[in-house]
């Protein structure tokens, strides 16, 4: 299974990994009073009483989008994860929400982002990094959680020194993939059985076949043999338009670019 992968299709790292390390400690609300305290006027909120169940077992703190439909698009983090990290996450995925006039399939996406509130989608802010922990599904309090994984190592929030000093080396920025995966999955649409409704049949079309062209027929993507297991598991699972678009997302906006190797 996939690292990074939504929690409620992949639980956890590579299955070859042998020591997936400690389970993902749960938090508490009283863990990071002074966030919630200067994080009140951005939006930063205790995570819902009807949730405390549930993420609240594991999440201390609580965003959100409100889609057009007037449903929330849910963001919850650790305590570890700053609240620059989490205005950055939230920003992302409003960025990926704003119309594009003129634009072929972006000119009016509310009804992507409507989707994807429908579909209860909520992007997941992790301490520590991807494949550090292991994630127990059939244990309480997982078992009643869903969403988009995005970890705090990943998150090169502007201004933070990652970002400043474009650190690559165990801080690659990962925010703008892992919110597109959402985005994709559960507003656009993913043309697989186990995916959920989406709105946009005819973009993912076009994904679809901008994929086949690069990995197939034209050798533009995914070439180098140190990929070709990951790109094995991914087309196993379905995974090959998520991770294309992301690819070409992340290097549009250069953030591969501190990559040397």
């Amino acid at each position: 299974m996939l690292c990074g992968a939504t929690v409620a299709l992949a639980v956890g790292c590579n299955s070859n990994q042998d020591d997936p390390g400690p389970s993902v400690a749960a938090d508490s609300s009283a863990l990071c009073p002074d966030h919630l305290a200067s994080g009140a006027d951005l939006g930063i909120q205790p995570v819902p009483l009807q949730l405390q169940d549930s993420y609240g077992k594991i999440f201390c703190k609580y965003t959100e989008i409100i889609a057009p439909n007037g449903d929330p698009i849910r963001l919850f983090a650790q305590r570890e994860i700053s609240n620059e990290q989490m205005l950055y996450a939230r920003g992302v995925l409003g960025f990926y929400l704003e119309d594009v006039p003129g634009s072929r399939h972006g000119s009016d996406k509310s009804a992507i982002a409507d989707k994807i509130a429908e579909n209860g989608a909520t992007l997941l802010l992790l301490k520590g990094h991807d494949c550090e922990f292991e994630i127990f599904e059939d244990e309480a309090p997982w078992r009643e959680i869903d969403g988009q994984p995005l970890y705090e190592d990943e998150i090169a929030a502007p201004g933070s020194n990652w970002y400043v000093d474009n650190v690559f080396e165990g801080h690659r920025d990962a925010t703008f993939e892992e919110i597109l995966h959402l985005v994709h999955d559960n507003g656009i649409g993913i043309d697989v059985e186990w995916a959920p409704p989406g709105v946009a049949p005819e973009f993912q079309r076009e994904i679809r076949q901008a994929q086949i062209n690069a990995l197939e027929t034209n050798g533009l993507w995914a070439q180098d043999e140190r990929v070709a297991d990951w790109v094995a598991e991914i087309r196993e699972e379905g995974s090959l338009t998520q991770e294309y678009l992301a690819s070409v997302i992340d290097s549009y906006y250069g953030l591969w670019g501190a990559f040397d190797e």
